[in-house]
């Protein structure tokens, strides 16, 4: 009779434990349902008042495409009016920006720091009026120019047009003849020299060409055997233009990399691959 009085109160506690779970788990489903309306209707309501703006956070992923590409971001609405009348008015102090804006001067602040850990903004002192601590004049820095619209490559595939047009394709081949000789002695003025091993030199001339926008890195295939790979062409809207560019960075890659130094493409961007690739290896 113990024995079982005992099962029955052990059960009855099991279920009651079971009961407890299932009224945490519903009144935690509750909880974020009610969380995720209110920040809809937060969200919703938000113009850009300091203490709003002050308190959103920037997402992860912006920060990443800031650090990774120096140049883009996406902003709250606060700092990309701010970014936009530094644009129009800087150098200019966070008081000026506070008035013409209609925030507080400590929210301005704020986002002004952001922004400079960002390295989209720089804060120079300014001489103090009277007493008290200097100012700082506020400006955007290079790296915000990718905030704004940027039409070289449209400028750059109109000249090429304007060039052939004007010069003739026979012109135009020696114009980017003339580029191709200029880009292999700066090539050649950073390369390690020529009885550097190939690798070490292909590797140099993949930092090269990151540097430039290519995103390159360099694979080995085989023993004695290299593939230079770009993810990335930054001058993809004039190669389509000109394939004359594409045609040249053979000649450039393989004069810059020194002599008895073989290079083939074996992937091509605007032939339908996803990047291009060069096959770089010694002459046998």
């Amino acid at each position: 009779m113990a024995s079982a009085r005992k099962n029955q109160k052990g059960s009855m506690s099991e279920a009651g434990k079971q009961k407890a779970k299932q009224k945490a788990r519903s009144q935690a489903i509750h909880w974020e349902e009610n969380l995720r309306n209110r920040n809809q209707r937060d969200g919703s309501k938000r113009d850009g008042s300091p203490r709003e703006e002050s308190q959103r956070k920037e997402n992860p992923r912006d920060r990443s495409r800031v650090d990774g590409e120096k140049t883009e971001a996406v902003l709250t609405d606060a700092r990309r009016r701010i970014v936009d009348l530094l644009k129009r008015e800087g150098p200019v102090t966070a008081a000026a920006l506070a008035a013409s804006l209609g925030l507080t001067k400590v929210a301005v602040r704020q986002h002004l720091q952001g922004l400079e850990a960002l390295g989209l903004a720089e804060g120079r002192p300014q001489p103090a009026a009277g007493r008290g601590r200097p100012s700082r004049a506020w400006t955007l820095s290079p790296s915000a120019a990718s905030l704004f619209p940027d039409r070289h490559g449209e400028l750059t595939v109109g000249l090429l047009d304007a060039m052939r047009q004007a010069l003739g394709q026979k012109g135009v081949d020696q114009v980017l003849q003339k580029r191709a000789r200029q880009q292999t002695r700066h090539y050649r003025s950073l390369l390690p020299s020529p009885k550097a091993s190939l690798l070490r030199r292909v590797q140099a001339l993949a930092q090269l060409r990151s540097d430039e926008g290519y995103l390159a890195e360099v694979v080995q295939e085989k023993p004695g055997t290299y593939l230079l790979i770009e993810h990335h062409c930054p001058i993809c809207e004039a190669a389509r233009s000109c394939l004359g560019l594409c045609e040249t960075e053979l000649q450039v890659f393989t004069k810059a990399l020194g002599p008895g130094v073989v290079v083939e493409r074996c992937a091509h961007l605007l032939s339908g691959a996803e990047r291009c690739v060069y096959r770089v290896r010694k002459a046998r």
